[in-house]
């Protein structure tokens, strides 16, 4: 009978310490939660460095950047770079990576011109970038910035088809289109029936090199077409 009582007793006394030790442990897991999450960062971020191929308006990223310095980098939240860098259009993607415990990395990618507008680089969803530095020739675009996005549709399609002229430079004004060519030439396509005129241009640059002395081309008459 006193077995029976001694066993329970440990078997009480073994329920007893292992409450006793889930407790603290809860307490000290609780403790290091707490401490954790009031305490200052200990991980701050101490610098964000963009890299990548930027534009002039980068600075401005930069600054917008820079207000994540004495965040913890362990609990920042991407949505948190991306909410400041989905802000600026030119920007098509970026990279986010966490280094040496203080250091936010983003690599960014911007979109790529395609055309010149005024002093501006376009990309092919018409959207405005300040200048910068690319290399090799651009066409340029001339019109007022609502038509910017007709006028990449056209000119970038024409840009193709006449890749043999290489145009200079395409303008649409009041309806009316015309290219510039790297000889001098200034082309006038009129508005609307552009398949047709396209095409007659083709067939005349193609079949006779006299045209490279040309200064102008008129392609608007219904039959034929001017030149001087």
């Amino acid at each position: 009978m006193r077995l029976c009582n001694t066993q329970s007793e440990w078997s009480n006394k073994g329920y007893s310490m292992a409450k006793v030790a889930l407790s603290i442990l809860l307490f000290l897991m609780l403790t290091l939660w707490a401490v954790w999450w009031c305490h200052p960062p200990w991980f701050a971020i101490e610098e964000v460095i963009m890299e990548g191929e930027l534009y002039e308006e980068a600075h401005l990223v930069q600054e917008q950047l820079d207000s994540l310095v004495g965040k913890d980098l362990l609990r920042l939240k991407e949505h948190a770079v991306s909410e400041i860098l989905s802000s600026y259009a030119w920007i098509d993607h970026w990279r986010i990576q966490k280094r040496f415990l203080h250091q936010l990395h983003i690599k960014i990618t911007p979109k790529q011109p395609v055309a010149k507008w005024n002093k501006y680089w376009v990309a092919n969803d018409a959207t405005v970038f300040l200048q910068g530095n690319f290399p090799g020739s651009w066409m340029t675009l001339q019109g007022e910035k609502k038509d910017l996005p007709i006028l990449l549709k056209y000119c970038l399609a024409w840009q193709q088809d006449l890749s043999v002229l290489s145009i200079e430079s395409c303008r649409y004004d009041r309806g009316q289109w015309r290219l510039l060519l790297p000889t001098g030439l200034t082309i006038h396509l009129g508005s609307g029936r552009f398949d047709q005129r396209i095409a007659k241009l083709l067939a005349i640059t193609t079949k006779v090199d006299v045209w490279k002395a040309w200064h102008v081309l008129d392609l608007r008459y219904p039959h034929g077409f001017a030149y001087r």
